[in-house]
């Protein structure tokens, strides 16, 4: 898709919206969430049930995982 050039933007009047803005695809997640529904109901539970809801044992476990699926 290309970018969209400053000059058009510049030269849109009121509430017009280029075209090219309105062709973000919608993405239906009911089926991933009801994949792990239960997996996310539980870890909301552990961070509410702890009251640590920063830098607590579930943000350092999530970060350990997203760091070793992204090296």
């Amino acid at each position: 898709m290309p970018a969209v050039e400053t000059d058009e933007i510049e030269n849109l009047e009121g509430d017009k919206t280029p075209e090219l803005f309105n062709k973000v695809p919608y993405i239906d997640l009911t089926r991933q969430n009801t994949q792990y529904k239960y997996e996310i109901k539980m870890a909301i539970n552990r961070v509410l049930e702890s009251g640590i809801y920063t830098s607590g044992p579930e943000t350092e476990g999530f970060e350990g995982e997203f760091a070793a699926l992204n090296r």
